[in-house]
Order: structure tokens, then C-alpha cells, then sequence
């Protein structure tokens, strides 16, 4: 005569451990998948960042303006009467290329904290040169949300400005 003893093998919550570790890995392997996107978001992030960077200084037209910009940065503002000057597309051209920066960087298509290490100094600055121009032109065509982008970017950082790094 054969006796059939079975021996319960219930572990926690009346699951057995099999069920437990099963979910578990599941559970850790989701976790983990979850860190990789993350770690590469973050690191394409930080690959387009240093590309404009780079391409930017590749681009004489954009060198030029900047130029230009920091040059007569006293006063730009006289440069508003003519739309057509050459003077007045190389100032809109600056502040297109911030507006857009800034727009990247809070949509997070770019890293703020590698561009802002990078470029803080520079871009407080010219946002200081081209205040003035960019409030009179608002004011002219009466569209005040223009460049809003790069003047909430160079006050944001004007307020939380770099910090002197302490491992030198």
C-alpha cells in the first residue's frame, strides 16, 4: 500500500516562495529596465548638448552675430528702425538661437546642468546686452511672450548661479 503524504509548501500569503521569487526577478529585471532607459535618456541628453556646442562654434554666421552683439551691446536697441538692416537679423539671430537653447533645454531635449557649467557666464550676459532691445521690440509689436524663453532661462540661472566647485 502506497500513502500519498503530501507536505504543504505554502510560503507568504498563501503563495509559494516559487511564485515569490518568480516575481521577484520580475520585479527587478522591470526595475532595471527602467534604470537603462533612464542612464540613456540622460546620456543622449548629454551627447546632443555637447553637439551644439560644438556645432555652434562651427557656425561663422552665428559666431558673427554673437560678435557683433557683444560689440554694440550698449546699444541695441537703436537697431529696431530697420528690420531690414543686416544689423537687426544678426541680433534676431542671437536671440533665435537662445530662444531655442532654452526652449531644449525645458522640454529636457538638452542637459541644463552641462550647459549651464558651460555657458553661464555667457548666456546671463547677453541676456543682460539684449534686455533692452528685446523689451522694446515686444513692446513695438505688441507680442509680450516673445524670447520668454531665453529670458526665463538667464534669470533662472541668474538666480541659482554656479557653484565654485569644491573638488579643485
Amino acid at each position: 500500500m502506497v500513502v500519498d503524504i503530501a507536505i504543504p509548501c505554502r510560503g507568504w500569503l498563501g503563495e509559494t516562495w516559487g511564485f515569490w521569487i518568480q516575481t521577484g526577478a520580475l520585479f527587478a529585471s522591470a526595475i532595471g529596465a527602467l534604470w537603462i532607459v533612464w542612464s540613456r535618456e540622460r546620456s543622449e541628453r548629454r551627447r546632443a548638448t555637447v553637439d551644439l556646442l560644438i556645432e555652434q562654434l562651427k557656425d561663422e554666421a552665428l559666431v558673427s552675430a554673437k560678435l557683433f552683439v557683444r560689440a554694440e551691446s550698449s546699444n541695441l536697441i537703436r537697431f529696431l528702425s530697420n528690420k531690414d538692416a543686416d544689423e537687426y537679423r544678426q541680433i534676431i539671430r542671437v536671440l533665435n538661437n537662445y530662444e531655442f537653447i532654452a526652449s531644449a533645454i525645458r522640454e529636457r531635449a538638452l542637459d541644463d546642468e552641462l550647459y549651464k557649467r558651460n555657458q553661464w557666464t555667457i548666456v546671463v550676459r547677453y541676456w543682460q546686452s539684449l534686455e533692452p532691445f528685446v523689451t522694446e521690440l515686444r513692446r513695438q509689436d505688441q507680442h509680450p511672450t516673445l524670447f520668454q524663453e531665453f529670458e526665463a532661462l538667464a534669470l533662472g540661472w541668474k538666480k541659482r548661479p554656479l557653484q565654485v566647485d569644491k573638488d579643485r
